[in-house]
């Protein structure tokens, strides 16, 4: 209760999915992921950490459509589009 309590009172910033190929220069390997949704009574619906290959920003995730932690085929703003129930990412940083 206490940590919801703590998290309840923080802000947290949304880059709408809309914003994030602008954006994406700024996020670095192993940033963790969240994607936000529109879905009734979640904020957040799926995470993963950001991996970039080939200087291309890609999600390092647990794939329900491949049954296994895998980097996705497509570029994280490609993920967004497909997925339409996502409304965008929050990003954070572990140091």
């Amino acid at each position: 209760m206490r940590v919801e309590k703590n998290l309840s009172l923080r802000v947290f910033y949304i880059i709408d999915k809309n914003r994030v190929s602008r954006r994406q220069a700024a996020i670095q390997q192993g940033d963790l992921i969240a994607f936000a949704t529109n879905q009734e009574g979640l904020d957040v619906a799926h995470v993963g950490f950001a991996v970039r290959r080939g200087g291309h920003l890609h999600l390092l995730h647990a794939s329900s459509e491949g049954g296994a932690v895998a980097v996705s085929p497509e570029t994280l703003p490609a993920y967004l589009k497909r997925h339409k129930t996502f409304t965008g990412i929050l990003v954070a940083r572990f140091s």
